[in-house]
């Protein structure tokens, strides 16, 4: 008795469903085709295959899961010698839904192994991803840590300053206590004034002209309306001197600036900001007050060399909060002490940038001109 293909996949279909059904695992060898697509249309149901070399025609043992087996009995057929017309001869004999099932089988083999090739891919790069990860992190720790440990230096650093300054500023107050019992007032000037040396701080401006693109002056002349943006006032030009600087009259101070910081009066409608000394409105107060009635020239003839050293230092004080750029200091010519009193002075201060003898036009040796 023979068993017709058609018949023999329906029983092995009704097999397998009565096993599902009570629960046995099982596996199944076949080359029905219609039980590949059992298999891809039950949800209890997988298909399976061995792999075969479509190069060498033999079998490489491994199993593939998720894809059914494909026929290669035409292949076959002509790699073993089976004339070609009749292998063609064979295939006109399948049915269209034969040669359909055929062509699916192939797609679904086609499209699996893509969809294999690009898991891979996506498993790789997500392990590189999390190595990345893990190095970013280790590399986060790191620069905390760091952080972290320049913050505590530099505190520590800071606290000691502040107990250092702390130390010498209480010290200093002593000295000057001791000092201040004499009843000489020079003496007690003189020891004001050497506590004071001790104390100096250079002053550092905080105020800077925005970026703007300000209009200079292509010519300066005596007696032009020019504008100051560091100083934010218009002023007149009073004098062209011979180094270059321009002295200007604003208000009742009179400065001397490099031409470059001259501007055309329309500037001072543009809207120029400074940014406010550390301090707020009382330091920004005394600095105005301090522009307002500061002299660019201090006249130390007649005095005594402690009484002139004495104002210097205070006049040295009132420059620099006015944030004048240079001054004029007259001590005379006669026999040269309050020159070289003064030289020795401005040698030691921390604030003074530059000094030098006037010209024969600024008073010659009688003079000495100043640049903070």
């Amino acid at each position: 008795m023979g068993t017709d293909p058609v018949e023999g996949a329906a029983l092995a279909q009704a097999v397998l469903e009565k096993l599902q059904a009570k629960g046995a695992k099982t596996i199944a060898t076949t080359h029905y085709g219609e039980l590949k697509s059992f298999a891809l249309t039950h949800k209890k149901a997988v298909n399976a295959c061995v792999e075969f070399s479509s190069v060498t025609y033999k079998p490489t043992y491994r199993l593939l899961m998720g894809r059914p087996g494909q026929s290669l009995a035409f292949e076959v057929a002509l790699k073993c010698g089976l004339a070609e017309e009749i292998v063609s001869r064979a295939k006109e004999f399948l049915t269209t839904e034969q040669i359909k099932a055929s062509d699916l089988l192939n797609v679904i083999n086609k499209q699996q192994q893509k969809t294999k090739k690009v898991l891979h891919q996506t498993q790789k790069k997500y392990q590189q991803a999390k190595a990345l990860k893990k190095l970013y992190r280790d590399r986060l720790a790191k620069i905390t840590a760091q952080r972290d440990t320049i913050l505590k230096n530099a505190w520590e650093k800071a606290e000691a300053i502040t107990r250092e300054a702390k130390r010498q500023a209480e010290e200093a107050v002593k000295e000057l206590r001791a000092k201040l019992i004499v009843k000489n007032n020079k003496e007690r000037e003189l020891a004001i004034q050497e506590v004071r040396k001790k104390l100096q701080i250079k002053a550092v401006s905080t105020g800077r002209v925005g970026a703007l693109n300000l209009t200079t002056l292509p010519v300066v002349a005596v007696g032009q309306e020019v504008y100051l943006p560091r100083l934010k006032q218009s002023g007149f030009v009073q004098n062209l001197a011979e180094d270059g600087m321009v002295q200007v009259q604003v208000g009742i101070l009179k400065i001397n600036v490099p031409p470059q910081e001259l501007c055309c009066p329309e500037n001072k409608h543009r809207g120029v900001k400074f940014i406010a000394p550390a301090g707020g409105t009382q330091v920004a107060a005394l600095l105005a007050e301090k522009a307002r009635h500061i002299e660019t020239r201090l006249d130390l003839r007649g005095l005594s060399r402690e009484e002139a050293l004495y104002q210097l230092n205070q006049y040295l004080d009132d420059a620099v909060l006015a944030g004048l750029p240079r001054a004029e200091l007259i001590h005379g010519k006669g026999t040269g002490i309050l020159r070289q009193a003064t030289h020795e002075q401005l040698k030691n201060d921390i604030r003074i940038k530059a000094f030098r003898l006037g010209e024969l036009t600024e008073g010659g040796a009688g003079v000495t001109i100043v640049e903070f």
